[in-house]
C-alpha cells in the first residue's frame, strides 16, 4: 500500500496499529479449539440460546449431542463472535433467508458467527496494510513538465533521425 507522504504514519502511530493488530488477533485465536475457557463460554452462550428459542422436545442425551454439535460447528470461532450472532439472530438481523422463530442449525450459527469474525480479521488486515504503508512518490508540476519536455525532445530525436543505410523499408519506418 503507498499513502501519500503526510498520511504515513509515524513509527509511534505504527507501533499502535501493530500493537491494536495484535490484540485483536488474540480476540480471533481465542477459541474453543485453542481455549477450554472459550469452550465453555460457548457453551454457556449455545445453552442460553437453545432455552430461549422454541424447538423439539428432548431428552437430557438429546440436548447434550445437540450442543456437542454446535460446538463442534464452532470450535474455530471466538464466542464473541457466537454471541454477537446470536445478538443478531434474536433482533432478526441476519437477512430474509432465516426464520427467528426457531434456533439456528449448527452450520447456519457458524456460518453467521464467522461473518461477525472475519469484519474483525478484515480490520486486522488493513491495520498492518497501513502500518507498512509505503509513502506515494510525489513530484512536483515544475519537475513534471521538465520530465515532459525532455521526454519529447527524446521522442522527437529519434523520429527526425534519418534511416541507417542498407534498413529495409520496415526498419526505416519504425525508426521514422
Amino acid at each position: 500500500m503507498t499513502l501519500p507522504q503526510n498520511l504515513v504514519p509515524s513509527a509511534d502511530d505504527r507501533d499502535h496499529m501493530l500493537a491494536h493488530a495484535r490484540e485483536l488477533g488474540k480476540l480471533i485465536s481465542f477459541t474453543p479449539a485453542e481455549s477450554a475457557d472459550a469452550e465453555a463460554q460457548t457453551l454457556v452462550i449455545i445453552t442460553k440460546m437453545l432455552m430461549v428459542l422454541p424447538g423439539a422436545k428432548s431428552s437430557e442425551t438429546a440436548n447434550e449431542a445437540r450442543g456437542e454439535a454446535y460446538l463442534a460447528a464452532l470450535d474455530d470461532i471466538a464466542p464473541w463472535a457466537v454471541q454477537e450472532a446470536v445478538r443478531k439472530w434474536y433482533r432478526g438481523e441476519h437477512g430474509p433467508k432465516f426464520d427467528y422463530r426457531w434456533a439456528p442449525v449448527p452450520a447456519d450459527l457458524r456460518g453467521l458467527a464467522y461473518a461477525e469474525q472475519f469484519r474483525v480479521k478484515n480490520r486486522i488486515t488493513m491495520l498492518e496494510r497501513v502500518a507498512h504503508a509505503e509513502p506515494l512518490l510525489e513530484f512536483s508540476e515544475e519537475h513534471c513538465a521538465r520530465m515532459r519536455e525532455r521526454l519529447s525532445k527524446l521522442v522527437n530525436g529519434i523520429i527526425d533521425k534519418p534511416p541507417v543505410e542498407g534498413a529495409t523499408n520496415d526498419h526505416a519506418q519504425v525508426s521514422r
